[in-house]
């Protein structure tokens, strides 16, 4: 038979099991977050059969991106390891459209600048080239930036793989 006592201690020891229960979850609670989540964006390279590239992989990286913050710049080596004298146009193929209108990028190597635009037109091969002897290493200077007046930027993430092509100088590719 139970005792009032019992009964007592029953009930405490639910009330104080509900009790660590609601603390343990409103101590796990995410904060509420300040301000407005910014976008992400990886632009990496790869070599060539003609072209070595260094360093290979992601070469930019940039988190938290806002139309008033910094620009992010990033740079990568290209050696022409053939015997020939080559021209070279670059494009950049991104992981999704959402930032196409909204992500602006200029490329320049050597105080040439090959491409400055949005994402969105950097799908297309560079019209501007570079030339690179045999046995030449050119330095490609890649920033990227969000335009002010975009509007579709906030929370994106985008990866951006920077292609090269070559072709011997005095043909066409």
């Amino acid at each position: 038979m139970k005792t009032k006592a019992d009964i007592w201690i029953r009930l405490l020891g639910l009330m104080l099991g509900i009790g660590i229960a609601a603390l343990v979850v409103l101590s796990s609670r995410i904060p509420p977050g300040e301000g407005i989540l910014g976008a992400d964006v990886i632009v990496a390279s790869a070599p060539t059969g003609e072209l070595a590239v260094t360093p290979t992989g992601p070469f930019l990286s940039a988190t938290d991106m806002t139309p008033v913050g910094e620009p992010a710049t990033g740079q990568v080596e290209v050696f022409n390891q053939t015997g020939r004298t080559l021209a070279v146009s670059i494009r950049g193929l991104p992981s999704t459209h959402d930032m196409d209108q909204s992500l602006m990028v200029h490329v320049e190597a050597g105080g040439t600048t090959l491409f400055d635009g949005n994402l969105g037109t950097f799908r297309d091969w560079t019209t501007e080239t570079i030339s690179l002897a045999s046995g030449e290493t050119s330095t490609i200077v890649v920033r990227t930036w969000l335009d002010p007046q975009a509007q579709a930027w906030t929370g994106r993430i985008t990866q951006i793989g920077l292609e090269f092509d070559s072709y011997t100088v005095g043909t066409s590719s």
